[in-house]
C-alpha cells in the first residue's frame, strides 16, 4: 500500500451466528495506518506488529490486526484500511517472565524417541518387537517420559487489542501465543521442524485439575467418547504399552475435567492425544521415524521437502533434503466450570471456520459500473433482518441444487452442535422455522437423505428390517406446517437434510 491509496476487506463470516474477530492481514512496512466500517465510518482498533517468521507470514515484515465485531450471520462487513503516513507505529518487544498460558494453565514441549528393534529391545526377548512407524506409535523405552525441549527465547508484543508471546523451544519449535481482548481462550499457533528422525514431538498443556485419570475425545468431530487411563469398557485389559495405549485420535476436541474446573484443547487437524496424569493434555504434532512398521506402507514415516528418488527399479525410494516444516494451532480454554463438553461445544465452530477475507483495492481507481455489489451494500446478511439461529444450531450447507435450474430451490443441511447431557440449555431440542433462514416466503420444504439424492420418507420404506427382535430405528421429528410456516425440531446431534423452495423476488443464479 502507498500513502493515499486505500484497500478494501470483505470479512465473511460462514457461521449462523454474529460473531467478533480481530483479523490479521500482511503488510510490507511499518507506516500508520487507520481501519473504518464502510457502512458505519466507525474507526476500528488496530495494531501493527513484526510478523512472527512462522509459516504463512515469512513473505511480509508485518501484521495488521484490526478488531472485526458484529459480523452478521451468514454475512459480511466491509472495511476500508488506510495508509495515512509513512511514520512508523510498529508495537515493540519486551521480554517475558514466562509462558504460562493462563494462570491456571502451564504449557511444555517435549519428544519421545521411535522404538527401533534393531537398536534395543522393549520388554524383553519374548515380547513383540513392532517398531514405530506411520501407522503405529511406540517409544523408546515402553514406559517413556518425553525428553523437555528447553526455552531459547520469548518476545512479548502488547497492544489493547492482543497480546502475543512469541517462544522458542530449543531449534525445533516456533510458537506465537495470542491472546485476544474480551475472549476467554488462547490461540497457541506452532511451527515445528525440521526435527531429526527416530523423534515424535508432543506438546503438554499442565492444569491442576483432578481428573481421576478420566478424559474426553470427540468422534469426528460429533459425541465426545469417555477415556479411561488403561481401561477399555469391554474386556480386562493388560497394559503393556503405557503410554502408546493410551493415545486416542482426537478430531477436534479433547478435554478434561473435576467438579469446578475443566480444561479443553481444540485442534485445527487430526491428532493423537492422551492424558497420562491427572491435569495434563499431551498432543503429538509431528512424528517422524526411522523404520516402517510392516502396515503397508513400505517405508519409513519421514516426510522431507526435496520429496524422494523413483521405486525401484528406476531408483532406491531415498528421502532427500531435510524433514519438512509444518504450522498448526490449538485454541485452549481454562474454565471455572466443570463442564468441559461445554465448553469445547462453544468454540468448535468458531476454531473450525474462520472468518474469511476477500480484497480489494481503492474503488477510485475502477469504473463507477465496476463496483461489486458488496460495496454497494457494506453489510449483508444471508438470514432475514440479520437474525442469527439458536447458538446450538449450525447451517452446514446453504446451496443451489447441482445442475438444477429451478429457480428459488436451494438445499439446506441443518445441525445441532451439542449432545444429550452436556449442556443444561443448548443440548435440549431446538425448533427452526424456515421463515427465519429466508428472506423470501417459504412456498415448500421437503427432507431429503443427508446427501440430498432422495426423498427422505420414500427411503425409509425401502430399508430393510432385520429381524433382531430389538427397535433400532430412530424416530425423527416430523416437519410440521402452521399457518403457511414450515419449522423442524432437531433432537442433539442430529445433521437433516432439506429442499427448500421459495418465492423468487431477486436474482437466484448464482450459489449463496
Amino acid at each position: 500500500m502507498e500513502t493515499g491509496t486505500d484497500l478494501y476487506v470483505v470479512v465473511y463470516n460462514a457461521l449462523s451466528t454474529s460473531r467478533n474477530e480481530v483479523m490479521a492481514i500482511p503488510v510490507s512496512r511499518d507506516a500508520t495506518f487507520e481501519v473504518f466500517n464502510v457502512e458505519t465510518n466507525a474507526k476500528v482498533d488496530i495494531a501493527l506488529m513484526p510478523s512472527s517468521g512462522n509459516i504463512g507470514d515469512s513473505s511480509s515484515k508485518y501484521t495488521l490486526h484490526f478488531e472485526a465485531n458484529s459480523i452478521p450471520p451468514l454475512g459480511a462487513v466491509t472495511f476500508q484500511i488506510k495508509m495515512i503516513s509513512t511514520e512508523s507505529s510498529v508495537v515493540k518487544a519486551s521480554e517475558a517472565n514466562n509462558t504460562n498460558l493462563q494462570s491456571n494453565v502451564v504449557q511444555e514441549w517435549g519428544y519421545y524417541t521411535s522404538y527401533e528393534n534393531s537398536k534395543e529391545s522393549m520388554i524383553g526377548k519374548t515380547s513383540s518387537r513392532q517398531e514405530s512407524g506411520a501407522y503405529i506409535f511406540r517409544p523408546s523405552p515402553r514406559n517413556a517420559d518425553i525428553t523437555p525441549l528447553e526455552i531459547s527465547g520469548i518476545e512479548t508484543y502488547s497492544s489493547p487489542i492482543l497480546t502475543e508471546i512469541r517462544t522458542n523451544y530449543s531449534n525445533w519449535v516456533k510458537q506465537v501465543e495470542r491472546i485476544y481482548r474480551g475472549t476467554s481462550y488462547t490461540e497457541i499457533e506452532y511451527t515445528v521442524g525440521p526435527i531429526p528422525q527416530g523423534t515424535e514431538v508432543v506438546t503438554r498443556y499442565i492444569s491442576k485439575i483432578s481428573s481421576n485419570a478420566t478424559f474426553y475425545t470427540d468422534s469426528n468431530g460429533r459425541d465426545f467418547i469417555q477415556r479411561k487411563l488403561n481401561y477399555r469398557p469391554t474386556w480386562n485389559l493388560t497394559q503393556f504399552q503405557p503410554v502408546s495405549g493410551n493415545y486416542y485420535p482426537v478430531n477436534a476436541a479433547i478435554f478434561l475435567e473435576d467438579f469446578k474446573s475443566s480444561l479443553s484443547v481444540l485442534t485445527d487437524r487430526s491428532q493423537g492425544g492422551t492424558s497420562l496424569k491427572d491435569g495434563v493434555i499431551e498432543l503429538m504434532v509431528q512424528r517422524r521415524t526411522n523404520t516402517d512398521d510392516s502396515r503397508g506402507v513400505g517405508e519409513p514415516l519421514d516426510e522431507t521437502d526435496e520429496g524422494m528418488t523413483p521405486y525401484p527399479p528406476y531408483g532406491r525410494a531415498e528421502r532427500k533434503g531435510k524433514g519438512v516444516i509444518i504450522t498448526g494451532a490449538h485454541m485452549v480454554q481454562f474454565r471455572d466450570v466443570g463442564n468441559g463438553a461445554s465448553v469445547s461445544r462453544a468454540g468448535m465452530d468458531l476454531f473450525f471456520s474462520h472468518a474469511q477475507l476477500f480484497f480489494m483495492s481503492s474503488p477510485a481507481k475502477l469504473q463507477e459500473t465496476a463496483l461489486p455489489l458488496l460495496f454497494l451494500r457494506p453489510t449483508f446478511s444471508l438470514l432475514p433482518q440479520q437474525k442469527p439461529l439458536p447458538k446450538n444450531v449450525m447451517m452446514v450447507t446453504y446451496t443451489k441444487p447441482y445442475n438444477d435450474n429451478r429457480p428459488g430451490v436451494f438445499n439446506i443441511r441443518l445441525s445441532h452442535q451439542y449432545g444429550k447431557g452436556e449442556d443444561d440449555v443448548l443440548s435440549q431440542p431446538v425448533t427452526i422455522f424456515f421463515k427465519d433462514i429466508f428472506v423470501t416466503k417459504v412456498i415448500s420444504v421437503e427432507e431429503k437423505t443427508l446427501t440430498f439424492n432422495q426423498n427422505y420418507d420414500s427411503r425409509e420404506k425401502k430399508r430393510l428390517q432385520w429381524e433382531h427382535g430389538l427397535d433400532v430405528t430412530k424416530k425423527l421429528n416430523k416437519l410440521t406446517l402452521k399457518d403457511d410456516n414450515y419449522s423442524v425440531t432437531l433432537e442433539p446431534l442430529e445433521i437433516r437434510s432439506f429442499e427448500v423452495i421459495v418465492e423468487v423476488s431477486v436474482d437466484f443464479s448464482m450459489n449463496v
